[in-house]
């Protein structure tokens, strides 16, 4: 193999590299996307049950008053 023809396959496996590599930080963001919406609804239901929880407290308090 000549010279040229070892650049030339060093130079693709480069872009095969950097195409592996894109695909990999491409993935990697979609997967944070994924993760951060998923924990915003997480936050949304527990702050949810927890507004749930402080009126249900709050409705046996004023019937145990009564």
């Amino acid at each position: 193999m000549d010279l040229s023809a070892q650049l030339d396959a060093l130079q693709q496996r480069v872009a095969d590299a950097r195409s592996a590599a894109q695909a990999a930080a491409t993935k990697s963001r979609d997967q944070l996307r994924q993760r951060t919406g998923q924990a915003q609804v997480d936050i949304n239901l527990a702050g949810n049950d927890a507004v749930l929880d402080a009126t249900l407290a709050r409705a046996d308090a004023t019937a145990a008053d009564a």
